[in-house]
């Protein structure tokens, strides 16, 4: 009986051990990946600030950031091509690490469409701008209508703009609802829609933690969806969406978590929007 009772606690004490480590290495790597993140960033920063005009800064900004997932250990792999010719880009949604990600495997200027609330910080702010990011307004029907017409203008111009429909993310798998916004955008415009499918940087970087996980993550590049009602640019978006969200949902390996449509919920077999 002492013998099989000292089996069993050094048993669990090995347990333990292995568990302790464990916890050490995804610390130690977690520490790595912030310290190449902090030791870079303000070389990003700096950097971009410096450029005399957004396609330099952006070209920058890509050097460095792939320079940051290779030394924090991060494996980045890229399929699919890019096209030659004006897009709306539409990514899915997962994690803080978006944006790093796209700005690492897209060497060709993107215009992040971003939430005006990250104007607050000036410095970051200033980045962003010559980054190309356009701010939009979420919570303002005035402002709405203003960013919609700069995004179409921006989209008329030539910019490719790079869209998170759903908006926002969250730290259970699952893609949501997009919203309609960047469709009507390449509908009106006359352009088509670039699914952009991301993987792994939710286990990368999961919402409510800013401990980074050991993975890699890849960009899945689909291929152009041209739709097209005759004389309907409403008709042509609810499309345009629809279409994109079935090859994000293959692209990314996400679930599906939801309707179609941000803000669209069913009700005893009806669809009832959001007000």
């Amino acid at each position: 009986a002492r013998w099989q009772l000292a089996r069993l606690g050094a048993a669990a004490l090995v347990a333990r051990a292995r568990r302790a480590a464990g916890a050490a290495a995804a610390w130690a790597w977690a520490g790595r990946a912030w310290i190449a993140f902090g030791a870079l960033l303000p070389l990003l920063l700096a950097g971009v600030a410096l450029q005399p005009d957004t396609t330099r800064a952006w070209r920058w900004a890509h050097r460095v950031a792939r320079a940051m997932l290779r030394l924090a250990g991060v494996p980045l792999l890229v399929g699919g091509s890019w096209p030659r010719r004006a897009v709306v880009a539409v990514a899915n949604h997962a994690s803080y690490a978006d944006a790093l990600v796209l700005l690492a495997a897209v060497p060709q200027p993107l215009r992040f469409v971003g939430k005006r609330e990250l104007q607050r910080h000036r410095l970051f702010a200033y980045v962003l701008r010559r980054l190309g990011v356009v701010f939009v307004e979420r919570l303002s029907a005035q402002h709405s209508v203003d960013d919609a017409r700069q995004l179409l203008a921006c989209a008329r111009g030539g910019d490719t703009l790079c869209v998170f429909a759903e908006g926002t993310f969250r730290r259970a798998p699952g893609l949501l609802g997009f919203h309609l916004g960047a469709f009507e955008t390449a509908a009106r415009a006359g352009l088509p829609v670039l699914p952009l499918g991301l993987r792994g940087t939710r286990e990368l970087l999961p919402d409510g933690s800013w401990r980074p996980r050991r993975g890699a993550v890849e960009l899945r590049i689909g291929e152009v969806l041209e739709e097209a009602v005759a004389n309907d640019a409403f008709a042509t978006a609810a499309q345009l969406l629809r279409s994109c969200r079935a090859a994000l949902l293959r692209l990314s390996g996400e679930p599906d978590a939801g309707h179609p449509i941000a803000g669209v919920g069913v009700v005893d077999g009806e669809q009832c929007k959001q007000v």
